[in-house]
């Protein structure tokens, strides 16, 4: 799956990249985790998708970085935990989590060609 990148109301631009994926004739469907990086001009590190659970290196290191935020029980259940020298706050890490949520709950939204949002 490839990153997607959004704008958070505070003006900050990140890019989530989704870390554990469940396929279905070959196309993503749903992710359980995802890597928060700022949307700065730097390369993102790359990863073959699937891999294993966890927080690959690469990304740790990353001088982008910010963390991850995880979906234990979709709607229900999930937490952000931010690692790096910039983090979300609370505000942001809920809007970035409302709109993994609705890119979740709207298969169509799947398709898009960009990845912008």
């Amino acid at each position: 799956m490839r990153a997607l990148h959004y704008r958070l109301s505070s003006g900050l631009s990140v890019r989530v990249i989704p870390d554990t994926s469940v396929y279905h004739d070959g196309h993503p469907i749903i992710s359980y985790s995802y890597s928060v990086f700022m949307d700065g001009k730097s390369k993102l590190p790359s990863v073959a998708s699937p891999h294993a659970p966890g927080i690959p290196h690469d990304f740790i290191t990353h001088p982008d970085y910010m963390g991850f935020i995880a979906f234990e029980e979709p709607g229900k259940l999930f937490m952000y935990a931010g690692y790096g020298e910039r983090h979300l706050t609370a505000e942001e890490s809920e809007e970035l989590i409302e709109f993994l949520s609705h890119i979740r709950d709207n298969p169509n939204l799947w398709r898009s060609s960009t990845g912008e949002f």
